[in-house]
């Protein structure tokens, strides 16, 4: 594997005096024995992932731009580039991390025969970067992705991109994963994702440095981009990632709406425990699957479920209330650029209240030239000028020249510091402190609980669509199946609305009124096929309603003796193996995004051939003062939510003060040279 390369400040500074900038080469590292081969994972047919790999013509995505082609054959799909991860610790702006998510505010517009990705499938593409002379290519793609059959998602990854060898797929163990995605689903940051492409200083550093379009960038002003590089338009992607686009609130978006599909499946369940309850989830469903244009701001409907649903809604509404108070965390606090620029060492840390205080207020910081930016917290906090007292300040920039040069000073002393991050993380030296770090509760903001006034302000047919999976399509096959069955009838025809109401009174719906599980969208249209097909029969249609199955569904047929997958109690194992490998020496690290050990610090003869096999007093150093911090100086591994830390920091607490000693003996010892 190789490095990131460096970008030196001064070649920054040149280029935002208007020079090409290009990365320095990587370093390599020395050769390790490669990891052993996997065959890759078999993927249920009826799951998100499936399809993308269906439509890369049933094979693996080799490369980034083999990926990107075959979700652009599926749907509308956005990028994130985040450039300085806090999962992947050594992501940079030449090799961000870039998160794909489909882009439809709307219910799903797949045919009812194709596969519904909107809140069903989530990707982060790995890139990594050679140095001069090479584009940054994805090496590996993690995934989530909706399995219909098991109503949850599946987690993995496929390694071996962009290279000699073949791409593997894995599908691995939720509990790994679930440290950080503690809602077992998608998790991103919040507003204004400082850590990103949204980020305007980030978006024109990596436009900048890698001579790549993008959006939101200057073409003017005094830090224009060159509209020509090498005398031709410039691409606008490496590897099919947009590593200089920003697409942040669509992302955002796509990510809340899976993010919160079990938060909603849950919600709507809640509805069964009382008469009135599960006449307004009939309601809800009636909706669906009539004509018509589906809204969540349909007032007929709304009055419906308000006036229906009033002698337990106050039950529900405590019982929602609770809901969320104790839901899975998926919104990440923002990244603090000012405390990484701090902590990384780019600035000193600020000892005094007054110094604090200026770094938390810091104002924002613009691109000069750019009109349409979002701006940066990526801000300068330091005068760029001389000293000069509060009277003066006011009026020392009332010109526009000196408004303008002000802005100019501000930009490149920001650009500046931002680089100088950039290769302080290429050192290993991130800056992020355990609590900005999504294995910690702490990294995550918990939203306020609600407690609804009025059923309507939380139930809607068009959420209810959205959780069981319909799409447009699947809504254009009821509205047929029903005008289909209407025909039938002599005169006076039903209506529609009347077939719907006996199809959600009749036996295929039975056990999820009266609350079993959720079906999803596959198993929803067999139930409604059966459904419609009940109803005919009893009111004398003898044709009946029996559709060929692959004329609307997707996927394979549900089992209905199956057992909606009930999620595994996570059993600990070490303080610290049910997250981290431990490098063995020689050996390459399978791909993994959590960092590996150097040695499992609970192990002491492992930790003692870890000492005796190590001679480079800073690399040793480093490694025990890292554990230090995390083991006893913030005392926060293992995870507070996570099993093993009520069993090994809570049960077994001399364990711990005796791998303190350790280390505290050993950092003595070897102290930084």
């Amino acid at each position: 594997m190789l490095s990131v390369p460096r970008i030196s400040v001064g070649l920054l500074l040149a280029a935002a005096a208007g020079l090409v900038l290009t990365p320095s080469p990587a370093v390599e590292v020395a050769a390790a024995e490669p990891a052993a081969p996997t065959e890759s994972t078999p993927l249920a047919s009826d799951t998100a992932m499936a399809a993308v790999i269906q439509a890369n013509g049933g094979n693996l995505p080799q490369t980034g731009a083999q990926l990107w082609r075959a979700l652009n054959k599926l749907g509308k799909f956005a990028q994130l580039p985040v450039p300085f991860s806090s999962v992947r610790l050594f992501s940079s702006l030449q090799a961000p991390r870039v998160v794909i998510a489909p882009n439809n505010k709307n219910l799903s517009q797949s045919e009812a025969t194709g596969i519904n990705f909107d809140g069903r499938l989530y990707l982060a593409a790995n890139m990594e970067y050679a140095g001069k002379g090479y584009e940054p290519r994805v090496t590996s793609v993690e995934f989530i992705s909706w399995n219909g059959s098991r109503r949850a998602y599946d987690f993995g990854f496929i390694e071996n991109m962009g290279g000699r060898s073949q791409p593997n797929l894995q599908v691995v163990d939720g509990g790994k994963c679930f440290v950080c995605h503690k809602n077992r689903g998608p998790i991103l940051g919040v507003r204004p994702w400082s850590n990103t492409t949204n980020d305007d200083i980030l978006r024109y550093a990596i436009a900048k440095a890698m001579g790549v379009a993008g959006s939101k960038l200057p073409y003017d002003g005094p830090f224009a981009l060159p509209k020509l590089v090498d005398g031709r338009q410039p691409v606008s992607r490496f590897d099919g990632m947009g590593v200089a686009m920003e697409e942040a609130p669509e992302v955002n978006d796509s990510v809340r709406r899976g993010a919160t599909i079990s938060l909603r499946r849950d919600m709507y369940s809640l509805l069964t425990r009382g008469a009135d309850g599960r006449r307004a989830l009939q309601i809800l469903l009636e909706a669906i699957v009539e004509p018509g244009a589906l809204t969540s701001d349909d007032h007929q409907v709304k009055q419906r479920v308000d006036a229906t649903f009033s002698n337990s809604f106050i039950r529900f509404a405590n019982s929602y209330y609770e809901m969320q108070r104790t839901q899975k965390l998926s919104t990440l606090i923002d990244i603090d650029p000012t405390r990484l620029l701090s902590a990384s060492g780019v600035r000193p840390i600020p000892r005094t209240a007054l110094q604090v205080s200026t770094v938390q207020m810091v104002n924002l910081v613009f691109v000069p030239g750019l009109a349409t930016g979002n701006g940066s917290t990526w801000a300068n906090p330091r005068p760029s000028g001389p000293s000069i007292n509060a009277r003066t300040t006011t009026l020392q920039f009332v010109t526009p020249e000196a408004r303008a040069k002000k802005a100019e000073d501000d930009f490149r002393a920001s650009l500046g510091d931002l680089m100088n991050y950039n290769e302080a993380r290429a050192q290993g030296r991130s800056g992020l402190t355990t609590k900005q770090q999504p294995s910690n509760p702490h990294a995550f903001i918990r939203p306020l609980a609600v407690r609804p006034k009025r059923p309507s302000e939380v139930l809607n047919a068009h959420q209810l669509a959205e959780t069981i999976g319909v799409t447009d399509g699947d809504r254009r096959f009821f509205a047929q199946s029903l005008a289909s069955a209407i025909e039938h009838f002599p005169r006076p025809k039903p209506k529609a609305s009347t077939l719907a109401k006996e199809i959600f009174a009749s036996a295929p719906f039975k056990d999820f009124i009266a609350g079993g599980p959720m079906p999803d969208r596959d198993e929803f249209k067999d139930r409604f096929v059966e459904a419609l097909n009940e109803v005919l029969t009893k009111r004398g249609i003898d044709a009946g309603f029996a559709p060929e199955r692959s004329t609307y569904a997707s996927g394979p047929r549900y089992d209905p003796k199956a057992v909606e997958e009930k999620e595994n109690a996570i059993m600990p194992t070490s303080a610290c193996l049910r997250c981290h490998q431990v490098a063995e020496y020689g050996k390459a690290i399978r791909f993994d995004l959590i960092p590996p050990l150097a040695f499992d610090p609970f192990d002491k003869l492992g930790r003692e051939a870890w000492l005796r096999r190590t001679v480079d007093a800073k690399k040793k150093h480093d490694v025990l003062k890292r554990m230090m911090t995390r083991l006893a100086t913030d005392a926060d591994m293992p995870p507070e939510d996570a099993p093993e830390h009520d069993l090994f920091r809570v049960k077994q607490a001399a364990s711990f003060a005796e791998v303190k000693q350790f280390l505290t003996v050993h950092l003595g010892r070897n102290k930084k040279p």
